[in-house]
């Protein structure tokens, strides 16, 4: 079957679910005025990301993957982006602590770890 071109043309394809988001927030992509949800329908609906991306390696559909885990299949050509002009909306992590004057040290530390670590993405695809 050939690639969908754009995100309507996944209603002919089996799209694997991750089960812990909604299916129509999951299949939902950033249109120029407004979320374009597109009603999909797949063979497997899992809690396992790591199940989701051996699906798709064994060609059962197509799944929505975070980067970290699909940026080696890429790279290695195991697995191809799809509707690469097309954007989902973006996860955003937060750490969220009480309102004190003085965070305990630990906290601090963890804090700065945290902020250092996902403000870079190693595992990013370098584009030319």
């Amino acid at each position: 079957m050939e690639a969908p071109r754009t995100p309507a043309d996944l209603i002919h394809h089996n799209c694997l679910h991750y089960a812990l988001v909604p299916m129509t927030r999951e299949w939902q992509f950033r249109g120029p005025d407004e979320p374009v949800d597109i009603p999909v329908q797949g063979t497997l609906s899992c809690t396992d990301g790591t199940v989701l991306r051996e699906a798709a390696l064994a060609g059962l559909g197509l799944a929505v993957l975070p980067l970290f885990m699909a940026a080696e299949a890429l790279a290695a050509g195991r697995l191809v982006e799809v509707l690469a002009g097309h954007r989902l909306p973006e996860l955003t992590v937060y750490a969220v602590v009480g309102r004190r004057r003085n965070l305990p040290p630990r906290v601090r530390l963890l804090l700065d770890f945290l902020s250092a670590h996902f403000s870079t993405v190693p595992w990013a695809p370098r584009r030319p």
